[in-house]
């Protein structure tokens, strides 16, 4: 997908040539392929920036920043780059969240309660309910752990886009509710 269709509503200024097509997306430097979009995420102890030179060598296509690198590939220079890897990630993966009511739970305690009394809801009420979460995810009877490794590595819409795709939800989709616990 064209690297400035793709970021057609995130507020950024535009360093090189943004008329390019974009094949992947990723923040993990070590998991780039030739043609993805990098996104420099700056986290608590570790800055992306740090790695872009090594997403390059990698392939990468071009690169989301904080600040203008020196380095020869497109760069999208945004200030909240969270914000833009969502919004990316989101016309990447075809928007699959606006199929879906979503309800987001937060907070120190009591998450799994209020997660599973919602869920009890609208299952009664004859909906098919989905469950994402930092450690668990559900869809249906269906339950599978988070690998520890992956944790929060994978945006909210490559993991929705990848569950269009499997059968179990294709037949009931846009019914489907989404509880995020996080």
């Amino acid at each position: 997908m064209e690297l400035m269709k793709l970021a057609k509503n995130v507020d950024c200024g535009v360093f090189g040539n943004a008329d390019i097509d974009i094949s992947g997306l990723s923040y993990d430097s070590r998991k780039v392929k030739p043609g993805d979009l990098f996104f420099c995420i700056s986290g608590f102890t570790l800055d992306g920036h740090h790695f872009a030179k090594q997403a390059v060598e990698l392939g990468a296509a071009a690169l989301v920043v904080k600040r203008k690198l020196p380095l020869n590939v497109p760069q999208l220079i945004v200030k909240n780059d969270r914000e833009a890897m969502a919004i990316i990630s989101g016309e990447f993966y075809g928007n699959p969240s606006r199929e879906m009511t979503m309800i987001g739970i937060t907070g120190t305690n009591g998450k799994t309660t209020t997660t599973y009394m919602i869920r009890s809801i609208l299952k009664e009420a004859g909906h098919k309910v989905g469950i994402t979460g930092t450690i668990y995810n559900m869809i249906g009877k269906r339950g599978w752990r988070q690998n520890a490794r992956h944790r929060n590595r994978r945006t909210c819409s490559s993991c929705f886009a990848k569950w269009q795709t499997k059968d179990v939800l294709r037949q009931s989709w846009k019914c489907l509710h989404i509880l995020l616990i996080y």
